[in-house]
């Protein structure tokens, strides 16, 4: 079993390298801070078993014999003036093939014909690597199937991963805001219950400092609400939500929405979301003069694309928000992607599936 997995992971290596064939492991990752051996799934590891006992001992037999036995014909030719002397009235021999040459000229042309016998001889070479490097995918690598139960996987994991990242943000927001401001105005009426009978001017200066933090702390738990789902985005879609964040952003904002029809619900979201991060850190971070939104179709898909003028150097970090909103796009079948060397610029680049 172990002299199998290394063989398999040397083969997905060299494949994925040598070929240009991406070849996943079918095996699961280990969960973090999980101890023991990661967990296999059990027909990967016969299909490594057989590879390593049957197919790869096939190919490493058959492969060689097949190449020699393919090159001979047109390196044989091409060196024809050199042996025709020796081999005067003998064939000469190589593997299967029978060569006979009967004179000089004869052999002049095939050195001259060695090379279009090589086309052909190349293409049959090439053929052998493709279906080698396709068996190795087919034995080795993460069948479509398996394929799709780990993107359920991660999505899942992503959106419990999103949600308890909003319950973080939601309950840090209602610490430091609405919480502390209710505080405050218990503590002011407080004090303005106690010398409301002795002084009422000074009772009625608290009541008034607590009435002003009532009406902090409501817009403290608006801002909560709009940060879960932004009304505007509910009642007027996704074009007038961003241009709404264009609007409030400190660095201009060229806005282009392309949608034939509004997109559902739990896609709206993250796309807003995804614009509202960016255009934040592009006011705290970036540096930029200008940034530019687009929103446009891709078949089934809508794409997003948030490009800023900066100084780059985004890395998406664990616990950042980038990464949050990677763990929101991939909750619902999506993919982020982050373009940000170092002196910029910075493309920010969400696709998400509609289902149209």
């Amino acid at each position: 079993m172990l002299l199998a997995g290394a063989t398999g992971r040397a083969e997905r290596e060299l494949t994925t390298r040598l070929a240009a064939l991406p070849v996943d492991s079918p095996h699961l990752a280990r969960p973090p801070g999980a101890a023991g051996r990661p967990p296999v799934r059990g027909g990967a590891v016969w299909r490594e078993v057989a590879h390593v006992l049957v197919v790869g001992p096939l190919w490493g037999a058959l492969g060689p014999v097949a190449v020699l036995h393919l090159l001979a014909p047109p390196l044989l030719l091409a060196s024809a003036p050199w042996w025709y002397g020796w081999s005067v009235g003998r064939p000469v021999h190589a593997g299967l093939w029978r060569f006979e040459v009967p004179s000089a000229g004869w052999a002049l042309v095939a050195c001259v014909a060695a090379p279009l016998l090589a086309l052909p001889v190349l293409a049959l070479l090439r053929g052998l690597a493709v279906a080698r490097a396709h068996t190795v995918r087919f034995l080795l690598g993460l069948t479509e199937e398996a394929r799709r139960a780990a993107e359920r996987e991660a999505a899942r994991a992503a959106a419990v991963r999103a949600h308890h990242a909003d319950h973080r943000r939601i309950e840090r927001d209602l610490h430091d805001g609405a919480q502390a401001r209710m505080v405050a105005v218990s503590l002011s009426l407080g004090r303005a219950r106690r010398r409301f009978p002795a002084d009422q001017e000074a009772a009625r200066v608290l009541v008034d400092q607590a009435y002003e933090e009532s009406r902090r702390a409501l817009a403290d738990l608006r801002a909560v609400v709009r940060g879960l789902h932004p009304p505007v985005l509910a009642d007027r879609g996704l074009d007038a939500a961003v241009s709404s964040l264009a609007a409030a952003s400190d660095v201009p904002v060229d806005v282009r929405v392309e949608l034939a029809r509004r997109a559902p619900g739990p896609v709206e979201s993250p796309a807003y979301f995804v614009i509202a991060e960016c255009l934040a850190n592009v006011g705290k971070h970036a540096g930029a003069e200008r940034v530019r939104v687009r929103v446009d179709e891709r078949g089934d898909r809508i794409v997003v694309h948030v490009d800023d003028d900066g100084v780059g150097g985004a890395v998406p970090s664990a616990g950042g928000g980038l990464a949050g909103l990677a763990d929101r796009v991939r909750a619902v079948g999506g993919r982020l992607r982050v373009h940000s060397p170092a002196g910029g610029p910075t493309r920010v680049e969400a696709e998400l599936p509609c289902g149209w």
